[in-house]
């Protein structure tokens, strides 16, 4: 783009009214490939973990150790793992970070189904049994 700009003596302005973009597009543009020539244009993705606290091999390891007391139903909600990674990382984890964490590893929310205090199992297989289908 460069040594097009040279030879035609187009101006960046121009340049990037005709392809549709600002001033300081072209300018990125003119140094990326004085600099990396035409390889400067590959686009590189930035998706992915690219920070973590834990690798995802030590995050299933917590886990598993979290599992046992989780099967009981001893952990009541996501903060008693919180403490638990806080107390592994020696620092302070985010609740974005947590839940991110527990849907890595495909942890849910599993509660039983609540039950109303005044139900009567008898009268409901009664019921059950007297009703007309």
């Amino acid at each position: 783009m460069n040594k097009l700009r040279s030879r035609s003596k187009i101006a960046i302005s121009t340049s990037a009214e005709y392809v549709g973009t600002t001033k300081g597009t072209v300018h990125q543009w003119v140094y990326q490939y004085n600099h990396d020539g035409p390889d400067g244009f590959t686009l590189q993705g930035k998706g992915g973990r690219r920070f973590w606290f834990l690798s995802l091999e030590e995050e299933a390891e917590l886990l598993d150790s979290i599992r046992p007391i989780a099967e009981k139903g001893r952990i009541i909600n996501a903060f008693a793992i919180k403490e638990q990674i806080e107390e592994r990382l020696a620092k302070k984890v985010s609740k974005d970070y947590l839940y991110d964490l527990l849907h890595r590893h495909k942890w849910r929310k599993v509660m039983p189904r609540p039950q109303h205090p005044k139900a009567d199992k008898e009268k409901q297989e009664e019921f059950k049994k007297n009703f007309r289908s």
